[in-house]
């Protein structure tokens, strides 16, 4: 489809900012910074879409992962991409695909 892209290595310290945020996870950590590094990315080289590889069994890990630590307010936003005017948008291109599938291909 001729659609550009670019691959950008990223170089994000989560142990280190783990150690200075102890009321939060490793897991939720590492999602912060890494939204955070793909918007800069993507206003720098001035793209409008941030597209992300989260597959089912992605989405469905990270549900049961904020439910069994009662987190409920994330599983319910985890299912919603928000849209912020003026920002590149986000989507999620393999959300209704079993990762089993993928790796059949």
């Amino acid at each position: 489809y001729k659609i550009p892209f670019k691959i950008i290595k990223a170089d994000l310290k989560i142990d280190e900012l783990s150690e200075k945020e102890k009321n939060l996870n490793a897991c939720r950590i590492c999602g912060i910074e890494k939204r955070h590094f793909f918007l800069k990315v993507a206003i720098e080289t001035g793209f409008n879409t941030i597209a992300t590889g989260h597959t089912l069994n992605d989405e469905a890990e990270t549900f049961l992962m904020n439910i069994l630590q009662n987190n409920y307010k994330a599983a319910k936003e985890n299912f919603i991409i928000k849209q912020i005017t003026g920002l590149p948008k986000k989507i999620k291109p393999l959300y209704f695909v079993n990762t089993r599938e993928i790796k059949e291909l």
